[in-house]
């Protein structure tokens, strides 16, 4: 799925201070990627990760925020749009009248946290959970 590519190889450039706009995703497919950001990596500190390491850290990256957000209590209802956007029909352009469905938009969540390897109601799997915390306690020692 596009939207969980796109989140992963951002979360990456947001680590390293590069901005979005240079950064490859779903509309940008000759900007900067995973290649070079592990150029980059290795030449400032001499660690080489490969394209898939750095995918991997992206995606705990997305992991890490969601197991955050839902310490505070966010949960799949909060995982929506306002009201309006499945309530009134767009004003203008190509999409004038129409709105986007409720059902469809819960079956794109459900094959957004299929993507993500998440469960049906967005919670990160405990095993990865158990490794986010195995890392971050290796960081503290």
């Amino acid at each position: 799925m596009i939207v969980a590519w796109s989140e992963d190889i951002y979360a990456i450039a947001d680590s390293l201070g590069i901005c979005r706009f240079v950064t490859r995703g779903f509309n940008s497919p000759h900007l900067l990627g995973y290649e070079h950001f592990s150029e980059l990596v290795a030449a400032a500190t001499g660690l080489h990760l490969t394209a898939e390491n750095l995918r991997q850290i992206g995606r705990r990256i997305l992991d890490t925020e969601r197991l955050i957000n839902a310490d505070f209590g966010l949960s799949r209802s909060d995982d929506t749009l306002p009201k309006r956007y499945f309530d009134d029909p767009l004003p203008a352009g190509k999409a004038q009248g129409h709105h986007i469905d409720r059902v469809q938009f819960q079956n794109m969540l459900d094959d957004y946290y299929a993507e993500r390897g998440w469960d049906s109601d967005g919670r990160v799997p405990a095993g990865r959970q158990i490794a986010i915390d195995q890392l971050v306690a290796s960081l503290e020692d």
